[in-house]
């Protein structure tokens, strides 16, 4: 997430839909909302974005962090692969489910403003 909240900020900001294609042309799948909470939630509470009411912005060790994974190449999946090694983020395995992936962390996405990004980037 924090990957596609660098790569859709314009002017520092970057908006939920654009995160969400960004995500989506990272990974080749949508996000779920709980993957979505699950991220920003730990992202925030780690101090490297903060949720406004025009998106996603990263803060000033989430835009250090964006740039050391950006220098580690052109490829997305070295750039991806950097910040898990940053974060220290446990690696995807088989066994994880997108419905686990919230993992307690408080909504932040509401119900009613997911359904409005998923019907626009959806539309044809």
């Amino acid at each position: 997430m924090l990957l596609a909240s660098g790569a859709a900020a314009k002017d520092g900001v970057a908006p939920l839909a654009s995160v969400l294609a960004a995500a989506d042309a990272i990974q080749h799948a949508i996000p779920t909302k709980d993957e979505m909470d699950g991220a920003i939630g730990r992202l925030a509470r780690a101090g490297h974005l903060v949720r406004t009411s025009r998106g996603l912005e990263l803060t000033p060790s989430g835009v250090r962090l964006f740039e050391q994974a950006h220098a580690a190449g052109k490829a997305i999946e070295a750039q991806q692969h950097a910040l898990e090694v940053l974060l220290g983020a446990a690696q995807w395995h088989p066994g994880l489910h997108p419905s686990s992936a919230r993992g307690g962390e408080p909504e932040i996405i509401a119900p009613q403003e997911w359904e409005r990004l998923m019907a626009r980037y959806r539309r044809p």
